[in-house]
């Protein structure tokens, strides 16, 4: 038996938030459950750590399923397998209840991503309930939240058959080699050549006049809101529209990925 997820939290020394987290990573873990022990043709991606090369698909300590591009995390996945054809499923869940267009926000810009990875997937939102939001993205499985305080007091393996996984090689080698740098950056050069056009992504946030990038005043567009803006250089630190870019944020990391290869 391998063990997939593994809850150490004690619901007598949380506070509401702390419920609320608890209750999510109790019902992914439920529901992950569920789906392996019903699509025993499919197999599932081991989410075990994984220490190497964190380019393309990785796993966290906390056995989370990551897709990374030059350094920059562009979705977590919370459960991918492949049939006896090899035909990708692809599997998301929430109980969340509000706030449900920043969630299919998330969903949509991790299909644009998996659409550059993948030549197809099979996908399916997992929701307590049916809600026309989530049923707008494709198919949706209803699995029923637990009672939650069955496992407030012990500790909850997650586990599956060793005979129904993959591992996160097998899993890398049918994905495409993809850079989200370059990618941004060809979008970018037609953009800037093109600004009578429209665009619009879920994936990419920003577009860049990739010309006077390396100087320390350029514009970005802004694809949510369809606006420019401007970023300024000071001092080894960004500010974006005035406001100071965190060197952990994806903003901050393009412009140096993109410096470095426009330099």
């Amino acid at each position: 038996m391998n063990t997939i997820k593994k809850l150490n939290h004690y619901a007598p020394n949380l506070d509401n938030v702390g419920i609320h987290i608890l209750n999510g990573e109790i019902y992914e873990c439920f529901c992950l459950e569920y789906i392996i022990n019903k699509f025993t043709k499919i197999k599932f991606v081991q989410m075990v750590e994984n220490k190497a090369d964190k380019n393309g698909f990785w796993v966290s300590s906390d056995n989370n399923l990551y897709y990374q591009s030059n350094g920059i995390d562009l979705g977590e996945f919370d459960l991918l397998g492949f049939d006896k054809n090899n035909n990708l499923h692809w599997f998301e869940i929430t109980k969340q209840r509000t706030n449900l267009n920043i969630v299919k926000d998330k969903i949509l810009r991790k299909k644009e991503l998996m659409n550059k990875l993948f030549n197809g997937y099979d996908f399916t939102m997992v929701v307590p309930e049916t809600n026309e939001v989530f049923s707008s993205l494709g198919r949706t499985m209803i699995i029923h939240e637990p009672n939650y305080c069955d496992f407030y007091k012990q500790n909850y393996d997650f586990k599956f058959l060793a005979n129904n996984f993959v591992d996160l090689n097998f899993l890398r080698s049918r994905t495409k080699k993809y850079s989200y740098i370059t990618d941004l950056i060809d979008k970018s050069l037609f953009f800037y050549k093109n600004k009578n056009k429209v665009f619009k992504s879920n994936l990419f946030e920003r577009l860049y006049d990739i010309q006077n990038i390396n100087q320390k005043e350029f514009e970005y567009f802004n694809v949510e809101k369809q606006c420019f803006g401007r970023i300024i250089e000071k001092e080894k630190d960004f500010f974006k529209d005035k406001e100071k870019v965190k060197h952990h944020k994806a903003t901050y990391k393009e412009i140096i990925q993109i410096r470095k290869i426009k330099a």
